[in-house]
């Protein structure tokens, strides 16, 4: 079994981070990666979404957690909408 050494946790401001292009889905949908666990594969990130945007269909691999903390958006092909200040929504595989 491979182990890490060396590696130490350490804080960064998350207003430090940049925002990144989401592409190929969009490039003025922009993501700010949090956290990412190569060996879990969970992944933490924000995500800024023009009024009117949209990322087309896509795949989720795992559970997926949403808060709306600004606006409001929606699945196409479900009928309800997840906005601001609401529960989060939870998406599995």
């Amino acid at each position: 079994m491979m182990s890490v050494k060396g590696l130490a946790p350490f804080y960064r401001n998350s207003h430090d981070l940049p925002w990144i292009p989401f592409t190929p889905y969009s490039a003025t949908v922009k993501l700010k990666l949090l956290k990412i666990d190569p060996v879990t594969g969970q992944v933490v990130a924000l995500l800024q979404v023009p009024g009117g945007e949209g990322l087309g269909v896509h795949n989720h691999h795992g559970t997926v957690i949403v808060y709306t903390v600004q606006g409001a958006w929606r699945y196409l092909e479900h009928e309800w909408t997840a906005k601001a200040a609401g529960p989060p929504h939870l998406k599995s595989q």
